[in-house]
């Protein structure tokens, strides 16, 4: 006869499943799985650190590149490339048209060095823009550094009060440019005037500043002193109305005054007889 066990689907003891040993391998799983993500997690750390060490040397190279002294051999060669170098202004810049766009026209002539455009005033900008006209920004004077000053001079003597030229379906074929040599004019030159028109500007701002808060604390004393003016006006008046006496006529009894005859005669009976 079959079991009770057999009957319910139950193994005998002999075929029973070791649950400890299950529980024991999956202890022993996990703690393998947390060591392996500890491990991980510090390997991350490790190569973050690694990482930031390695930006940290390299912005130390920058400064390290930025700060470096030259030499006098160098030096002279900067020198001889600043006197050899030339610069041409541009009084006029095409609409809409960037500094890599005119850097890559005028390197037809020579290699050109640094460029600087002067962008438009954003109050203009954003009248223009309000309008429903175009974002682009616009540029109204800029300056070209040329690494030869030949080169720059042939590029003022061609391009100046001409058209630009180039492929005919250039957007910038029919402009012209209004372009000048600058004699004896270096970049370190542009750099200074920047330098002090920006001096200037701030010191013209904090003068119109300083000015509009001495109007502006002369008008609010004005206007103080007025307040205080009428306010002792008005405490005046109410003094004045508190102490003014009513207007009522008062009516006083007076007794009939006596006639001095009498007396007048006795006085005069008294004087005879000391006299």
């Amino acid at each position: 006869m079959a079991s009770v066990e057999d009957i319910m689907g139950v193994k005998s003891s002999d075929e029973d499943v070791n649950f400890d040993s299950i529980d024991e391998s999956e202890q022993e799983s996990r703690t393998s799985h947390f060591k392996k993500s500890k491990s991980f997690a510090k390997s991350n750390e490790l190569e973050s650190d690694s990482e930031s060490e390695t930006e940290e040397k390299d912005e130390s190279k920058e400064k390290s590149e930025k700060l470096k002294i030259l030499t006098e051999e160098e030096s002279r060669q900067k020198l001889k490339q600043i006197k050899k170098s030339g610069v041409v202004y541009l009084s006029s810049i095409p609409p809409y048209m960037k500094p890599i766009k005119l850097k890559q026209i005028l390197e037809r002539f020579g290699e050109c060095g640094r460029v600087y455009l002067a962008p438009e005033d954003s109050v203009s900008y954003s009248r223009r823009v309000k309008a429903g006209g175009n974002r682009k920004k616009k540029y109204t004077e800029g300056w070209v550094e040329f690494l030869n000053k030949k080169h720059a001079k042939l590029a003022a003597e061609v391009l100046n009060s001409k058209p630009i030229g180039g492929k005919k379906g250039s957007f910038y074929y029919d402009d012209i440019l209004n372009i000048k040599y600058l004699p004896k004019f270096k970049w370190i030159d542009l750099t200074e005037q920047m330098a002090l028109e920006h001096q200037e500007r701030q010191e013209k701002l904090k003068a119109e500043i300083a000015q509009a808060t001495k109007e502006n604390r002369v008008f609010i004393d004005n206007v103080e002193q007025k307040e205080r003016i009428e306010h002792a006006k008005r405490k005046a008046e109410s003094e004045n109305t508190t102490n003014i006496e009513p207007s009522v006529k008062r009516v006083f009894t007076q007794k009939p005054t006596k006639p001095k005859a009498k007396n007048s005669e006795a006085l005069s009976s008294v004087l005879s007889k000391v006299f």
